[in-house]
């Protein structure tokens, strides 16, 4: 295969399937095809949603099933850990814990080095965060500091990752498992893992909220993943 004479994305999929010593069968079962239009019906989604209305007040850790916003101080994305500090009547005092990256301080990232966006942040989001440590660069030269953000939380949501991640699983079933064998989510790294995504699923019609649950599914579960 003429490896120049591919698209921008197909080459990116190609050079990570030759680092990760992948056949051609992996990703095609032998033939390079388009799949089937196939479609997840919304129940399993309005299970899930159900399940983040009903929370007990009694719940210690949060999880967002969608882009959510943190009052006015930005939005927290899918799966992200909320830890509870206080419960009033009508709203919970949460906590989220990650790291910045100079240069991109309008994000809430899990770890250094590791880009899985917890949340995206305003102008008073970014004023209002707690610093934890000193900026500290990586092996790539990009500069990393911990930080804390505590803000009130009046949405629905999960008390644990797991009903989510029972989702991403169907969907994983609905529409990857129809073009080829199934890929563990510890088959690829934390990074790696959105660009792969978002190859496969430009080639189903999964929608943008589906396609980001399995990604950060992936992600979650990625083969470095320090947990």
């Amino acid at each position: 295969m003429d490896l120049a004479a591919q698209s921008a994305d197909a080459q990116k999929m190609h050079k990570m399937g030759i680092a990760e010593k992948q056949t051609c069968i992996d990703c095609h079962k032998g033939v390079a095809h388009f799949p089937p239009e196939i479609k997840m019906d919304d129940s399993a989604l309005k299970g899930l949603e159900a399940q983040s209305a009903s929370t007990p007040a009694s719940a210690t850790e949060l999880y967002a099933v969608s882009n959510t916003a943190l009052g006015d101080l930005g939005t927290v994305y899918p799966a992200t850990k909320m830890q509870v500090l206080k419960t009033t009547d009508n709203a919970r005092l949460v906590e989220i814990r990650g790291s910045q990256m100079q240069g991109s301080e309008q994000v809430i990232y899990y770890a250094a080095g590791q880009r899985l966006i917890l949340a995206s942040l305003s102008e008073k989001g970014q004023q209002s965060l707690k610093i934890l440590s000193d900026w500290k660069k990586d092996d790539y030269g990009n500069a990393w500091r911990d930080v804390v953000l505590q803000g009130e939380w009046s949405g629905s949501a999960l008390a644990s990752r797991e009903p989510m991640w029972d989702y991403a699983r169907k969907l994983d079933n609905v529409y990857c498992a129809g073009c080829h064998a199934p890929i563990p989510a510890n088959h690829f790294t934390l990074n790696a893992w959105p660009s792969v995504a978002k190859g496969m699923g430009a080639r189903t019609n999964i929608s943008e909220n589906e396609l980001d649950i399995l990604s950060r599914y992936f992600q979650y579960n990625a083969k470095d993943m320090n947990k």
